[in-house]
């Protein structure tokens, strides 16, 4: 990175002037493009045409929505076939929330195809425009860097960490598929351990209701909600935390009947095992609950009635 410090963008939308905040800060020089570059001559980074960027920067950040491509990159293909010779182009795109699922091709593999004698590189598509301008921001500072070229890969890893954050290799550009949808998905890992907890809770819910309510009847109904929800949580708290610390010791069965501890374990387990951060947090949040119920519970006015 140090033979060129030029950087250009493509666009100039949230993003765009984000990241040209970011270089410069870590001192790039940024040249931003835009179809119109004279409606931007009141902003502090130059701003050229779109020709001109490319033309001048060796490495092109490519912050526009997939359906801006043609009209803004592919198509001065037609006037100079040469222009994107060499160049590397980091494409910042995700899919559309409202994409048809017609074909399972990503957007910088599409790019790589319109531009075959470019460099594509799929990074920097997790990072928000917020948390890319302000170094202070508490949001994760992963870049994951896929590509087909090893070379490219490595400069666009080097320039991430020039500008402090932490890069990964990711491998070809066929990840990009799955970099670019897993930024829509909600809690990915959270699934699995809230549908457990919901669970544990209907277990213990029904167990109450017919052990000490419907059975015996020895509650009025007035407090039948902060009761019966006390009841439920504690066990529920202890259950939950049984379940986090149980596939630790499964695991160790499994090493000593393996008779190694370099075998993988099955595919359940293995889920499990990843899982128990999520688990114990919801465990803690269950057990905090039973806790500020106790203390509404134990009050003056409990002990009067």
């Amino acid at each position: 990175m140090h033979e060129n410090r030029c950087i250009g963008i493509v666009g100039c939308g949230n993003m765009g002037f984000a990241l040209a905040h970011r270089l410069s800060l870590y001192g790039f020089t940024v040249l931003m493009s835009s179809r119109c570059p004279d409606k931007h001559n009141d902003r502090e980074f130059e701003i050229a045409s779109t020709v001109e960027c490319i033309c001048r920067s060796p490495m092109i950040f490519v912050a526009l929505h997939p359906e801006h491509y043609i009209n803004s990159l592919i198509s001065h293909l037609e006037h100079d076939p040469s222009l994107f010779e060499g160049k590397i182009l980091i494409d910042l795109s995700n899919e559309p929330l409202d994409k048809s699922h017609l074909n399972d091709i990503s957007n910088a593999e599409r790019l790589q195809t319109a531009i075959s004698n470019a460099f594509v590189v799929k990074a920097f598509n997790t990072i928000s425009s917020f948390a890319m301008q302000s170094i202070t921001a508490g949001e994760s500072s992963n870049v994951f860097v896929a590509s087909d070229h090893s070379i490219a890969k490595d400069k666009v890893i080097i320039l991430a960490r020039e500008m402090n954050f932490d890069a990964f290799n990711a491998g070809s550009i066929h990840v990009a598929r799955h970099l670019e949808t897993d930024t829509k998905s909600l809690f990915p890992q959270w699934r699995i351990p809230i549908i457990v907890t919901f669970v544990v809770l209907i277990i213990w819910l029904t167990y109450t209701l017919c052990m000490n309510y419907i059975r015996t009847r020895t509650t009025s109904w007035n407090q039948l909600f902060l009761h019966m929800v006390n009841e439920i949580l504690c066990p529920s708290a202890i259950t939950m935390l049984a379940i986090v610390f149980m596939p630790s010791n499964f695991a160790c069965i499994f090493q000593l009947a393996y008779g190694t501890r370099d075998r993988r374990f099955s595919k359940w387990l293995d889920r499990w095992l990843l899982s128990r951060k999520q688990l114990g947090l919801l465990a803690f949040a269950i057990a905090l609950g039973h806790c500020i119920i106790i203390i509404i519970l134990v009050s003056p006015a409990y002990y009067s009635s």
